[in-house]
């Protein structure tokens, strides 16, 4: 049968240090607006080798709810024999019994990596995904965007999508995030390090900066909007804390952008990784 109503489902990538097992992604759910929740005995992902080092891993399990009422995870998967890593999607209409996994976006290099997902659904329905594009051959790591009309159907694997750029050449690398604007019925993203033209850290904006689109569906150039959280200093390298897949969320009135970003701190002497968050006004 279907999930029921008001059901909220979660999963996560476990078996990282559990060597000789692949990694999986468990389904867990829950009906009481998450108080409790349950295992659903199902993964939407497994490994196809078992963990034991780097190539070995399957990560960031994206979760939404596709048109027709299925079920949809995304993920990362880099136990693909010949490649880095690529994209993959399966759906499921109850969470338990899940399709075979597809190719979602690949590489056009064994040494291609794709990955960090992360999907909205737009004012007309349609749906948008946000990832990174990066290399073992050289971590660029540029941020893309692909449009499905249901959820399901993202195109060619081998069709990338387009960069999200601003009218003075702008983009974004490494862990993107977004957010669909209802009040404007515009797009914000973000990712880790803003480049300029040139494929040099921008030095004025880096680490503090918001793009909105300026159409409906992501397409076109973008604007951009002082971020509400500014890491000190900003990222200038790829790395596991600094604006680390940042979440963007509109306030219910639509006038200002919610936004939790981590950044590095020094406690009693040593470096950890804590979340701050603020609120900015967005562009009426």
């Amino acid at each position: 049968g279907a999930l029921p109503a008001g059901t909220l489902v979660w999963s996560a990538s476990i078996g990282q240090d559990t060597q000789g097992l692949p990694m999986k992604h468990p389904i867990y759910r829950s009906v009481d607006a998450g108080k409790t929740w349950n295992a659903l005995n199902a993964n939407c992902g497994v490994g196809q080798k078992a963990r034991g080092g780097d190539g070995t891993g399957i990560w960031e399990p994206e979760l939404f709810v596709a048109k027709d009422g299925q079920l949809v995870c995304m993920y990362s998967d880099e136990t693909e024999t010949g490649l880095s890593q690529v994209l993959k999607i399966s759906s499921s209409a109850d969470g338990v019994t899940w399709t075979a996994p597809r190719l979602l976006v690949g590489g056009e290099k064994p040494t291609d990596r794709p990955g960090m997902a992360v999907t909205s659904r737009l004012g007309d329905g349609s749906y948008l995904m946000s990832y990174e594009f990066c290399s073992t051959a050289g971590l660029d790591c540029r941020v893309y965007l692909k449009r499905s009309a249901d959820g399901l159907d993202w195109g060619s694997p081998t069709d990338k999508g387009f960069e999200p750029k601003t009218a003075a050449g702008q983009w974004f690398r490494h862990a993107p995030t977004h957010v669909w604007l209802p009040a404007q019925k515009r797009i914000a993203l973000i990712g880790q390090i803003l480049n300029t033209s040139a494929g040099s850290v921008d030095a004025a904006g880096n680490g503090g900066t918001v793009f909105i689109s300026s159409t409906a569906d992501g397409s076109g150039t973008w604007t951009t909007m002082a971020a509400p959280v500014v890491p000190l200093p900003p990222p200038t390298q790829t790395n596991w804390c600094q604006n680390y897949s940042t979440p963007l969320l509109p306030t219910a009135d639509g006038k200002q952008l919610l936004m939790l970003a981590s950044d590095f701190e020094t406690v009693s002497g040593a470096q950890v990784c804590r979340t701050r968050f603020a609120r900015g006004n967005l562009p009426s």
